[in-house]
């Protein structure tokens, strides 16, 4: 049963995350890309399961991906599409860490056994809220199914949603996560 008060659990935090604003036409750019990993996703097994709402989930972790480039001033976001294991490896270049991004009045949802850290966003429109960094201890002992609204997520059985924003490190460089640096 959902239940997540949004404000109690993410808002209150608001003042101690790094607003960063997406150029409209760069968005317009995300947007396409989403629409594009969407259709070819589709026959994926994963997402035949959960395929509810496929383009918002792309186009929100995307805007997150965006955010985070301009923040750490590279690249970050990759525009081909293929198949999903072809990216299943941390979204942030030369460094093991992750980017978990949700909308607004939504906790991002996380695998429930994490491998390495995240960097936990909110977007809002053209803004995205970078929130901070989650170790992999405070994801894994940070998980809230009944703040998860999709039933696909929850029966496929691998995912939770973040409920742990009083633990995030503030993120606002990179020299906030070279601890993760891998090359």
């Amino acid at each position: 049963m959902y239940s997540f008060d949004y404000d109690d659990r993410v808002k209150k935090y608001y003042n101690s995350f790094v607003p960063v604003s997406i150029d409209k036409n760069y968005a317009q750019k995300i947007s396409q890309l989403a629409k594009d990993v969407s259709a070819a996703k589709a026959s994926e097994r994963h997402h035949k399961i959960d395929g509810r709402n496929e383009f918002e989930r792309w186009n929100t972790g995307f805007m997150g991906e965006a955010a985070l480039e301009k923040l750490f001033q590279m690249k970050i976001i990759e525009w081909e599409t293929g198949p999903s294991e072809q990216f299943l490896h941390p979204d942030v270049p030369k460094y093991k860490v992750g980017i978990k991004s949700s909308t607004e009045g939504n906790a991002p949802l996380v695998d429930k056994v994490s491998t390495y850290p995240q960097i936990i966003c909110i977007v809002s429109g053209l803004v995205v809220y970078v929130c901070g960094l989650a170790s992999v201890d405070v994801l894994n002992n940070s998980g809230n199914i009944n703040a998860v609204k999709s039933y696909g997520v929850i029966k496929r059985g691998t995912k939770t949603a973040f409920d742990g924003f009083e633990h995030l490190v503030p993120v606002n460089s990179l020299e906030d996560i070279k601890e993760y640096k891998t090359a």
